[in-house]
């Protein structure tokens, strides 16, 4: 018998190429991407074999359903916050151990959140990269919304202020190579310094094989040499992980939502229900 030829027509290719998208996009994801904390009433990452974000200092941590650019969601809402020397309750905050799942020392790191900004108040840290063990970090003023980066001498302000409870996408990548360490606000480029103290790489003073990295939580002795009131408080409604630099192209084309379950779920079943007719049709044929 002579071979025969099926020829697809444009709604079959269609959904080939759309499983065929679907299919390959994790793998090209997982390339860099180690950890996406989406926070959907677990402390668990969806990607990777990375562990869980962990609780630390107090225990004022739940998730809420709230609208983050215009989708209802859960968020992790973090403390009361208040001055460290006599809080309402104690400032809390979480934390992920990163080795061996990123470089200490090139990575990039995308949160979204909001914060409960207090003009009383002076500060929130927002990063801290050495398992408070160490005053450098990334805060955020209370009273002007701006960034700023604290290294232990010197201290680099942003331009690009928040606003309490409006949710913004931060994102800090280091390069490894050149110590440049640049800070973006909604896609914006924000902060830039070369970081040759190494205040940004991941660590912990206390044992060298850590790598940590902790959010809305300080080391509670103050910024430099004057104790200042510091806020922990907020609300995380994403925390995403990649190994490696993203690019200013790539960092103003991040999503800014949770992806929705049911997506994939359903586009999923109705592509394959499509092949699944179109094998059948083609078995005819044959």
């Amino acid at each position: 018998m002579s071979p025969r030829f099926v020829v697809l027509d444009a709604p079959v290719l269609a959904a080939l190429a759309l499983l065929l998208c679907d299919l390959l996009a994790p793998a090209a994801r997982a390339q860099t991407l180690q950890a996406d904390y989406q926070v959907q009433n677990t402390y668990a990452s969806s990607v990777g074999s990375i562990g869980p974000l962990t609780v630390v200092g107090g225990t004022d941590a739940s998730f809420v359903q709230t609208t983050v650019d215009s989708q209802s969601q859960l968020v992790l809402e973090l403390g009361t916050g208040g001055d460290f020397n006599a809080p309402p309750v104690p400032p809390t905050g979480v934390q992920t151990q990163t080795n061996p799942f990123l470089s200490a020392s090139n990575y990039s790191v995308v949160l979204l959140a909001d914060f409960s900004l207090d003009v009383n108040l002076v500060a929130t840290k927002v990063f801290d990269f050495k398992n408070l063990s160490s005053d450098s970090g990334l805060y955020i003023n209370d009273t002007t919304g701006l960034l700023s980066f604290y290294d232990g001498t010197n201290t680099t302000v942003g331009t690009n202020p928040f606003t309490s409870g409006n949710y913004g996408q931060i994102v800090l990548t280091r390069n490894g190579t050149t110590n440049v360490t640049d800070i973006y606000v909604n896609g914006t480029l924000d902060i830039t310094f070369t970081d040759t103290s190494g205040a940004a790489i991941l660590g912990d003073a206390t044992a060298s094989g850590n790598s940590f990295l902790t959010l809305f939580k300080d080391d509670g002795t103050g910024v430099g040499s004057t104790v200042v009131p510091e806020s922990t408080t907020g609300d995380i409604a994403r925390l995403r992980l990649y190994v490696g630099v993203l690019d200013a192209a790539t960092v103003a084309n991040l999503d800014r939502t949770v992806p929705e379950p049911a997506t994939w779920t359903w586009g999923g079943i109705g592509v394959l229900a499509l092949v699944f007719g179109f094998r059948r049709r083609a078995a005819a044929v044959a």
